[in-house]
């Protein structure tokens, strides 16, 4: 009784010299530390994108689309390559009327930097243009990062894609810890 006493004065005086709150507060900012970090992919990633037309032919669901493209740190095509972008979408739902003219499709994407050892990990569920192997020009769309590896373990939050007019991307990560 008295030892299990003599741990509850400790722990209280142990609050009281780092004040009540300073000790936790600290933990819980850098826990919930936001990182935003943007990098984009050159106009070339549009021509690696490989199609496979799952039977039936024509528009169906399980069509998959494979791309992967060079990652820049300052502009699509002059800044300095810091990794590599992986990703794949698979249609999963035809557009539910012809006026729409958008499809759903699970997209997965590996954002790999430092030789892959830090790695990214983003997927979601997506509209794309039923007549587009990609996005459409000037248009986003925003994924749930599912997580990460290396400097990104434990990451979550989210990422905007956005196919800019000369093809290529500007992707921007909004990263919490």
């Amino acid at each position: 009784m008295y030892k299990r006493l003599s741990y509850v004065i400790s722990a209280a005086l142990l609050m009281i010299s780092f004040g009540v709150n300073g000790m936790a507060e600290d933990l819980s900012i850098e826990s919930n530390a936001t990182m935003q970090l943007t990098v984009f992919t050159d106009p070339s990633v549009a021509e690696t994108i490989t199609s496979v037309d799952i039977p039936p032919a024509g528009k169906s669901i399980g069509d998959a689309y494979y791309f992967n493209g060079t990652l820049r740190s300052i502009d699509a095509t002059e800044g300095p390559i810091v990794g590599e972008l992986f990703g794949s979408t698979t249609v999963v739902r035809l557009s539910p009327s012809e006026a729409t003219g958008q499809e759903q499709r699970l997209a997965y994407l590996i954002f790999t930097f430092n030789n892959r050892t830090d790695q990214i990990i983003v997927g979601s569920v997506s509209d794309y243009p039923v007549q587009e192997n990609t996005l459409e020009k000037n248009e986003s769309v925003v994924r749930p990062i599912l997580g990460g590896t290396g400097k990104y373990i434990g990451v979550h939050g989210q990422e905007v894609s956005t196919r800019n007019a000369d093809d290529s991307y500007t992707h921007v990560f909004t990263m919490l810890r």
